[in-house]
């Protein structure tokens, strides 16, 4: 069997020492946008509506295609590789480097609005475009892009942002297996449907607690997320150390599906969350009964269905 290694360049960014007076002169810290959990299911909703294809791509060694701006750059490398450890100046903004993400979204920004697209004033890294009539989106989040429109305009655009910046693992929502974006699987059942899941996340997690604290939660679909059951892990009541990390991950864990698909989990991990600071046996509770909430309703059986109406063209339903 054939064995692929990867190696990656970085910059050692968090002990860059920032003097450059371009970036003084455009008022701070350099940023990137990036679309959100929100926008992936707006552009969800709006190709259910409407019956279009969603695409999305990668973008191959995303930063490397952009270009260093501002002031330059210098790095030294580890003796093991320049023995001589004088300083050279990058051509091309490495992961790691502050100002990365920045010139990459530069970059991408300009070569995409010189074949027609235009960013939103609100979200700048959503970008809309008319072609032939129709009105086609676009997101994307550092190096991954979804293009929502009619399908063969859809995959003629995504051409031409190939022609642009190099992309690579094209997939389309009616290719074999679920669509992948932001940690979303998006599945069509029909035109004007499609179902939106992060079933290998919840799943993982719930593996997850069960291995940390030793415990076999049951499958059982009576449970509901707001209930008060007997602690099974008793924990002190005031959490340190450790004991703190993990009641904090644990929230955090739950946030990222509540965000994403399953609404369901928003009002019970929000109580929980303000139980952080004063974390107890009665809380721990209520997490585990959670966690086994999780585990009996899974997304196949809970989830997020957009249907668009064919015959009502601003017409929704989601589930």
């Amino acid at each position: 069997d054939k064995r692929r290694f990867k190696a990656r360049l970085v910059a050692d960014g968090n002990r860059e020492l920032s003097t450059d007076s371009w970036q003084r002169s455009q008022g701070g810290d350099y940023w990137s946008p990036v679309s959100s959990l929100a926008n992936v299911r707006s552009i969800t909703a709006y190709a259910a509506m409407h019956g279009y294809d969603l695409m999305t791509a990668d973008v191959e060694a995303a930063y490397l295609q952009g270009e260093i701006l501002g002031d330059p750059v210098y790095v030294v490398f580890p003796k093991e590789v320049n023995p001589s450890g004088r300083p050279c100046r990058l051509l091309k903004p490495l992961y790691g480097l502050q100002r990365a993400g920045f010139c990459w979204h530069t970059h991408f920004d300009d070569r995409i609005h010189d074949i027609g697209w235009q960013s939103s004033n609100e979200i700048k890294a959503v970008y809309t475009k008319e072609v032939e009539g129709y009105t086609i989106v676009l997101i994307i989040y550092v190096d991954d892009i979804m293009l929502c429109g009619p399908p063969a305009i859809a995959k003629k655009e995504l051409m031409l942002i190939g022609d642009q910046v190099q992309l690579s693992c094209v997939k389309s929502l009616h290719d074999d297996g679920p669509l992948h974006f932001l940690g979303l699987y998006l599945t069509p059942d029909g035109p004007h449907t499609i179902y939106v899941s992060q079933t290998q996340y919840v799943e993982r997690i719930v593996s997850k607690f069960e291995d940390h604290y030793d415990l076999k939660l049951r499958t059982t679909k009576g449970v509901t997320p707001y209930a008060d059951p007997t602690p099974q892990v008793q924990v002190e009541e005031e959490p340190q150390g450790s004991q703190e990390r993990d009641c904090r991950m644990w929230v955090g864990s739950i946030m990222y599906p509540a965000r994403g698909s399953r609404p369901d989990l928003i009002t019970p991990i929000i109580r929980l969350a303000r139980q952080v600071a004063a974390w107890s046996s009665e809380s721990q509770a209520r997490m585990q009964n959670l966690f086994q909430y999780l585990k009996g309703h899974p997304d196949k059986v809970l989830g997020m269905i957009f249907v668009g109406d064919p015959d009502e063209e601003f017409t929704l339903e989601i589930y």
